[in-house]
């Protein structure tokens, strides 16, 4: 990604040595944790970064080959949501909208929009394809998945509730 982190938080099992050694080249926060503990990686990354009053996080290096720590990791978004965190890897963004949230777009990018936790009203989607307006979800229904932008920005309103946001991005790394 050659964008140094401020903080490398966590056992460091599945990290690779020379990025280790490049965060540390590059004045990255190390905080290293045993491997047997409670928490997930990303769960006391974001603990650590909530008790020094950090917003506007961005969390990497969260999926692999473990889909129970990525969905654990999906969900401490919306436990953590006071801190704006978003997941943001090679080729996806994941984020979580409880109010509304204005993104920038590509039209033509796939974005999915999922329900997580209790049941979502007025769910309004602009900017999309397959727009959505004051929809109520109640049950767990693939409604939001696969939507396509079509403007530069677009813009997701949650009137209670809350909202996982997908974005299929091709980044530059």
């Amino acid at each position: 990604m050659n964008i140094p982190p401020n903080y490398l938080i966590g056992d460091l099992d599945s990290a690779n040595p020379k990025d280790i050694q490049w965060a540390h080249e590059n004045k990255t926060t190390i905080i290293t944790y045993p491997r047997e503990k409670d928490e997930i990686d990303t769960e006391l990354a974001l603990m650590y970064v909530k008790e020094k009053n950090e917003k506007d996080v961005v969390i990497s290096c969260v999926f692999g080959n473990r889909i129970d720590q990525e969905i654990a990791s999906i969900y401490l978004l919306a436990e953590y949501i006071e801190l704006n965190p978003v997941i943001l890897e090679e080729n996806v963004k994941v984020g979580i909208v409880n109010k509304e949230k204005i993104e920038e777009a590509i039209p033509g990018e796939t974005w999915s929009i999922i329900r997580i936790g209790e049941p979502v009203e007025g769910l309004t989607l602009e900017g999309f394809k397959y727009p959505l307006t004051n929809e109520n979800i109640n049950n767990f229904k693939s409604l939001g998945i696969s939507n396509q932008a079509i403007q530069n920005q677009v813009k997701i309103t949650v009137n209670k509730g809350k909202v996982i946001y997908i974005r299929w991005i091709n980044l530059q790394w």
